[in-house]
């Protein structure tokens, strides 16, 4: 996951990119990988700064309500 969103940050994607990012900040923090979740959640917090959420991604919306 982490390698797709590199590609995506990397064509012009943004948006995706950073909810790649956090997808698998999720996944490692379920699968008790904490210290991966942290890394990626820092990166998806910089690469956002203060830019508005992506569309569709909403604060306190459970990640699974994101997945299709």
């Amino acid at each position: 996951m982490v390698r797709t969103a590199d590609q995506l940050d990397a064509t012009g994607w943004p948006d995706p990119a950073l909810i790649t990012r956090i997808d698998a900040g999720l996944l490692a923090a379920a699968t008790g990988r904490t210290d991966r979740a942290m890394e990626l959640f820092g990166r998806a917090a910089r690469a956002r700064g203060r830019a508005p959420l992506p569309d569709g991604l909403r604060v306190g919306t459970p990640w699974h309500c994101h997945a299709g």
